[in-house]
């Protein structure tokens, strides 16, 4: 293990001090910072200022306020005016978004808002009905009783309460930030092996460790990187949405990031395993991209499946995948997001995802002993096997 720590060690400073590393996060943190300062400038427009000019249109006004409070809606500020003259001239003059002129008529410079609206034309028939209730000489004490409805929803499903919005919204983006990170610093597996064997360091450093401990650490060590990044983007995009809102962070996001954290663990130890073994079976860095396609279509069909599972994640199908060693890492944080995903169903995909890592990690060391020791041409992946028993141990 002391071996493993040195080259590990080697890898984070190697690699953490490179250019495209600090700019990368760099990169990340700026865009996470535009993207509150954007919200924050464009994000709440404020309220939509009403110029009433009588009587009916500030009812009609005042109607329009209680349902926007019923549904959510931005607020809205009356503005009142002398007539309808003075009100259209609000709207010219910018003062007022929109003026109601009496008679259900809107005067609007640029058009209504499409969320205001249907709510505008509701408030009218509100306004058309209290009248007709009052002409057919219904007592006034009686009419609030006519006009007033109410709307019940009892969830008849298994589970008491809907899947999360925000947690699923928060484990589509970690998600998302998964998959890139899978492929980068998989890559970066790939690229390190091949870099050595081209400058033939890889003969100098073989002579002090075993290949096996060379590729331990050098997968500890970029993986620690990969984490660092992981936990730079949640820490940014929390503090972000933390400075730009006073909204609470929703409920179980600590779970969906927990199980976002562990499966970037064990995902990419599976995937670094293959881009290792894609990168010691070539020996110049042009190569590296066509043997390491197979791979990254793999990243990708789990890509989609996790795709797959946020549509419909109760599905089958979406079970299925989240056992899977290859597609749980994108799938699993989907189900768990939605409520679907039980303990015994993480506990089941974890313990595949550690005996397909247990069964790959030998056949990939060995592809490794048996290949990164020749720096010419390109091997297949059987012939580099093969090669391994016969591989100097260090």
């Amino acid at each position: 293990m002391g071996a493993v720590g040195l080259v590990a060690l080697r890898e984070l400073i190697e690699r953490g001090r490179s250019k495209a590393f600090l700019i990368a996060n760099v990169v990340i943190v700026l865009a996470i910072a535009l993207g509150v300062l954007a919200s924050q400038l464009l994000g709440d427009p404020g309220p939509t200022r009403l110029a009433v000019a009588d009587e009916e249109a500030d009812a009609l006004a005042r109607v329009l306020e209680q349902q926007l409070a019923v549904v959510g809606g931005a607020p809205v500020e009356v503005l009142e005016a002398a007539d309808a003259g003075a009100a259209e001239a609000l709207v010219r003059e910018g003062e007022a978004d929109l003026a109601l002129v009496g008679d259900g008529e809107v005067l609007a410079d640029g058009g209504v808002p499409r969320a205001l609206e249907p709510l505008l034309g509701l408030a009218a028939q509100s306004l058309a009905l209290q009248d007709a209730v009052a002409d057919l000489g219904v007592p006034s004490y009686l009419q609030p009783r006519l006009l007033e409805g109410s709307l019940t929803v009892t969830n008849v499903g298994e589970d008491d309460e809907a899947p999360d919005e925000a947690s699923a919204l928060v484990a589509f983006g970690a998600v998302v930030a998964l998959y890139a990170l899978l492929i980068i610093y998989g890559q970066w597996v790939a690229q390190g092996i091949v870099e050595e064997k081209q400058s033939r360091v890889v003969e100098v450093v073989v002579s002090t460790v075993t290949p096996t401990q060379l590729l331990a650490g050098k997968v500890l060590g970029i993986g620690l990187l990969g984490l660092f990044q992981v936990l730079l983007i949640a820490g940014a995009g929390v503090a972000g949405l933390l400075a730009a809102t006073d909204v609470a962070p929703p409920a179980g996001l600590g779970g969906v990031v927990a199980l976002v954290l562990a499966w970037y663990v064990l995902g990419y130890a599976l995937y670094a395993m293959l881009f290792a073994a894609t990168g010691a079976v070539v020996s110049r860095v042009e190569d590296l991209q066509s043997a390491a396609t197979p791979v990254i279509v793999v990243i990708l069909a789990a890509f989609f499946a996790s795709q797959f599972a946020l549509q419909d994640p109760a599905s089958t199908a979406a079970e299925v995948m989240a056992l899977v060693p290859l597609t749980a890492p994108l799938v699993q944080p989907i189900r768990g997001a939605a409520g679907l995903g039980s303990p015994l169903e993480v506990l089941a995909g974890v313990a595949l995802a550690l005996a397909a890592l247990g069964l790959l990690l030998p056949v990939v060391a060995r592809v490794y002993a048996g290949a990164v020791l020749r720096t010419r041409g390109r091997l297949s992946l059987r012939e580099a096997y093969r090669s391994g028993s016969d591989a100097p141990s260090g």
